[in-house]
């Protein structure tokens, strides 16, 4: 059992990793200037901190912007937490982050499920038309889940990547996917999404040293 991490309410005690957080926020913000949001991979080994440095550090971080124009609101998933329907559990929480959604045509679609021939900009078009002042920050933690999970089919595997890959697209959503770094080659042989990594922040975290 390794040790647990930081919570979001726990920013104020969590220590080290200051100039790592400042630099992400530093490279997330640089994307923000664009009036679009950012999708940031946090890969590193098991227990160098990856969940800490999201929970504790970045989302704490956003939600301090947050005023009357622009709430940001976190919301954690792992991928087992779904007891291997993941794409299904994807798309309920959709509707947490755009409520509305439901409303649209596209819903139906999703709900059929995403084949190769998905209009990603249908999905981009239709969470615009939300009109929501909230910030979604969805944070995917442990992801490597997706891979190691005996439950989730390859099928809903694939679902499932295609649906984070139209989020990601549509630049409406803060996505961050936090992952062991050995797992990260599973995830980019699935080729036809790798313009999410290309469009991605990516940071590979060292384990924590004496300097942090």
């Amino acid at each position: 059992v390794g040790l647990r991490s930081f919570g979001v309410d726990e920013s104020q005690i969590f220590c080290g990793r200051k100039g790592l957080t400042y630099d992400i926020i530093e490279r997330i913000t640089d994307v923000r200037r664009n009036g679009e949001e950012a999708t940031l991979f946090v890969l590193g080994e098991s227990g160098s901190g990856k969940s800490s440095l999201v929970k504790a550090g970045l989302i704490p971080y956003f939600k301090s912007l947050n005023n009357s124009e622009c709430t940001y609101a976190e919301h954690i998933i792992c991928p087992s937490e779904f007891r291997g329907n993941i794409y299904e559990g994807l798309l309920d929480k959709l509707l947490v982050l755009f409520p509305g959604m439901e409303n649209n045509p596209v819903w139906k679609e999703l709900r059929q499920g995403i084949d190769g021939n998905f209009n990603y900009e249908y999905l981009s078009y239709a969470i615009r038309q939300c009109n929501t002042l909230d910030k979604p920050i969805l944070f995917l933690d442990q992801f490597e889940e997706l891979f190691s999970d005996n439950l989730i089919a390859e099928a809903d595997r694939l679902q499932a990547l295609r649906l984070l890959y139209g989020l990601s697209l549509s630049k409406q959503v803060m996505m961050i996917i936090s992952m062991r770094n050995d797992f990260y080659s599973k995830f980019t042989s699935y080729t036809d999404f790798g313009a999410i990594k290309n469009e991605s922040i990516v940071v590979d975290i060292p384990n924590v040293s004496s300097s942090d």
